[in-house]
C-alpha cells in the first residue's frame, strides 16, 4: 500500500495566525488581560502560554501572572481563589 506524501496543515505563519487569533479570543471572552492568569503543565505545555503571554503583552501592554504545573490540582485551587482558568 502506498503512503500519500506527506502534507503541511500549517506553516509557519499560519500557526502565528492561529495563535493570534486565539490570543484575541481569550483577551475578548476575559474583557481584556486585567485577570487572567497562564498556567503550563510543566510535561511539554510551557511554551504555549509562555507565547500567549508575550502576545498579550504586544497587543495590551500587560504583563500577564504566570505559573506551570505538575499537577492538575493547581488549576482546581486557582478556580477557588477566583481566577479563571484559560
Amino acid at each position: 500500500m502506498k503512503k500519500a506524501p506527506a502534507k503541511t496543515i500549517l506553516d509557519g505563519k499560519g500557526v502565528e495566525r492561529v495563535l493570534s487569533r486565539l490570543t484575541h479570543e481569550i483577551l475578548e471572552k476575559n474583557k481584556g488581560a486585567g485577570e487572567i492568569v497562564l498556567v503550563g503543565i510543566a510535561s511539554g505545555g510551557i511554551r504555549f502560554p509562555a507565547w500567549i503571554r508575550r502576545k498579550i503583552l504586544s497587543i495590551e501592554g500587560v504583563e500577564v501572572p504566570r505559573d506551570s504545573s505538575t499537577s492538575p490540582c493547581t488549576a482546581t485551587t486557582s478556580r477557588r481563589r477566583g481566577t479563571r482558568r484559560v
